[in-house]
Parts: structure tokens; C-alpha cells; sequence
């Protein structure tokens, strides 16, 4: 997929530079929030943290952990 930023640039979305955060409690009409990795060169003049953690575990605390389930809480 690709998106356009607020300055008009071109962002192309892919399974490997963001994921998905759900919102609430899980239910069909609750928000989803896209999270895009940004690249190193623009994490070393702006401040960043990794939102995403990989399959099978979630953000708990300050970072991500494996779940007892290997499935998110």
C-alpha cells in the first residue's frame, strides 16, 4: 500500500516497516492504528522507539516480551 505523508511524500506500507495496533477492547468497530518503522538516518535526528514487536509476542512494560501463549494479551 502506499500513503502520502503530510509534506506530500510517498510512503509505501509493507508487512516488513509497520504493523498494526488494535484499539480497545478487540471489537469489530474498535480504531486501528498503523505504526510505520522509520528509517535509521531519521531516528538518529528525531527521538524514536520501537512500537512493533515480532509474532508471537507484545509490547508489555518497556518492551516486548513473549506471551505464555506466544499470542498476544
Amino acid at each position: 500500500i502506499t500513503l502520502r505523508s503530510e509534506d506530500d511524500r510517498r510512503i509505501t506500507v509493507t508487512d516488513e516497516n509497520s504493523c498494526l495496533d488494535l484499539n480497545g477492547s478487540g471489537m469489530p468497530n474498535d480504531p486501528i492504528t498503523l505504526r510505520l518503522c522509520s528509517h535509521p538516518e531519521y531516528c538518529q535526528r528525531n527521538a524514536c522507539v520501537r512500537k512493533c514487536c515480532p509474532e508471537g509476542q507484545a509490547r508489555i512494560g518497556p518492551g516486548c516480551q513473549t506471551t505464555p501463549d506466544n499470542t498476544p494479551p
